[in-house]
């Protein structure tokens, strides 16, 4: 699970600040909210999109983190902590799938939950391994089919014979 603390730092890193006043400006946020935020508060949900969109992260992914922070539940904790890990798995096959390059795929997910207990990050990484199958099949199909059309709509006759 990602923190309030480490998605703060990740921005100061990302766009070369090196204060909490300059964070606080580039977020639109108030000095005071970052000093909480660093000081262990959970940031709000609306800090967390305007985080999310800084670092070019998922929206989903990053609230899903912030939420299993918020948490005071164990067992709600956990549900949140594997939805963070379903939508890096998500984002990473989409990103493969389109551009078949892997190394720039895990940078992509570069908050995977690295502090999560050993059974999540199983559940995160074998959803990984599903996503990278799905993507290495839509990438077969792509080579197959190079001139296939894309697009929503209706499907030419007998277009399912090529398929097969």
């Amino acid at each position: 699970m990602n923190t309030t603390r480490e998605f703060l730092a990740a921005v100061k890193r990302r766009h070369g600040l090196t204060s909490d006043y300059q964070l606080a400006k580039f977020l639109g946020m108030s000095k005071q909210r970052i000093s909480a935020n660093q000081a262990g508060a959970v940031m709000t949900d609306t800090a967390a999109l305007k985080v999310a969109d800084a670092l070019e992260l998922d929206r989903v992914h990053v609230l899903a983190c912030i939420a299993a922070e918020r948490a005071s539940n164990d067992e709600v904790k956990k549900t949140w902590m594997r939805a963070a890990a379903a939508t890096a798995a998500v984002i990473l096959a989409v990103h493969f799938a389109l551009t078949g390059d892997t190394d720039s795929a895990f940078q992509v997910i570069a908050f995977a939950p690295a502090a999560m207990p050993t059974s999540y990050t199983l559940y995160a990484l074998a959803l990984l391994a599903l996503a990278a199958i799905l993507a290495g099949a839509a990438l077969q199909i792509r080579r197959k089919f190079p001139d296939a059309n894309c697009q929503a709509g209706p499907t030419p006759a007998g277009a399912h014979r090529r398929l097969l």
